[in-house]
């Protein structure tokens, strides 16, 4: 399963059968905390940091990269959904 199919399991049915606002509240808390440090650990991996290298390793692994790079970004947008 994807990072992206978990955080789209997480924030569907489970978050709406949540209804205490205090168990809400929380939730986004660690979502907003979640993407606090996603967002640094994302863009070193695209900047030139651990996918260049692992694309100038591998350079079969271009497309599975790609699709990486990709999650990220859905990811990122899932947060901001929820959050």
């Amino acid at each position: 399963m994807s990072h992206v199919e978990r955080l789209d399991y997480l924030t569907g049915t489970e978050a709406r059968a949540l209804t205490h606002s205090s168990v809400l509240a929380q939730l986004r808390a660690h979502l907003t905390a979640l993407r606090e440090c996603l967002v640094p650990h994302f863009s070193a991996e695209e900047s030139g940091g651990y996918f260049a290298q692992a694309r100038a390793a591998r350079p079969g692994l271009g497309r599975k990269i790609d699709s990486l790079a990709a999650e990220h970004g859905e990811l990122l947008g899932l947060i901001e959904l929820a959050v």
